[in-house]
């Protein structure tokens, strides 16, 4: 299942990330622009919403759970504000460890998330909703292996090496970003599956 978990979320990202480029190029002079901005964002977060919180849920309960999801979305759009919220103040108020600090945040709301996804808000008043918040390999290896991802994608991305004609240049930065981007993808998956696992209910294996 794990296998097809990362490869739902290659895919989906790419495709999401696509979306979100057509998004950005969009007019916006006249109603209908305005309509169709309005409407591909929203496909743009929902799908978002879908795709991870689906995944957790599928770690969570060792089954695929992308109809509880799909269920679950108004929940995930209430858990998306609290946590954009949340990042905000972060950066806000939190001076220069802001930066740091509100990726953190929202990977330690990812367990509520996840709950969400399951089987919506009834979830949280169960008390396995809770327990990636005492297991230590979430709360220990899920930044470790976002904080590695993200710096070894950065070095990549940036790395310029020594190359002779457009074309070796071109080259090497599209292996560059497409590794950079199978980190991610890879590390965002060890992520979301340490906090489904972290949170399965008794009797699930």
């Amino acid at each position: 299942m794990t296998k097809r978990l990362w490869l739902a979320q290659a895919v989906g990202n790419a495709l999401l990330a696509g979306l979100a480029w057509v998004w950005l190029g969009l007019g916006d002079a006249e109603i209908w622009q305005l309509a169709i901005t309005a409407v591909l964002g929203l496909m743009v977060v929902c799908g978002s919403l879908w795709l991870h919180g689906g995944t957790m849920a599928s770690f969570r309960l060792g089954a695929t759970a992308w109809g509880r999801a799909a269920l679950a979305l108004p929940w995930l759009l209430v858990w998306l504000a609290a946590a954009a919220a949340a990042a905000w103040g972060a950066i806000r108020y939190g001076r220069t460890a802001g930066p740091w600090l509100a990726p953190l945040l929202v990977l330690l709301l990812l367990p509520v998330a996840g709950a969400l996804a399951t089987d919506g808000v009834r979830s949280l008043a169960r008390s396995e909703a809770w327990k990636p918040f005492r297991n230590w390999r979430f709360l220990v290896i899920a930044p470790l292996v976002g904080a590695a991802a993200g710096f070894a994608a950065y070095r990549l991305i940036w790395w310029v090496p020594g190359l002779n004609g457009l074309t070796m240049q071109a080259l090497s930065a599209a292996v560059r970003l497409g590794l950079a981007y199978l980190i991610l993808v890879t590390a965002w998956v060890v992520i979301l599956a340490l906090a489904g696992r972290a949170a399965k209910p008794a009797g699930v294996e």
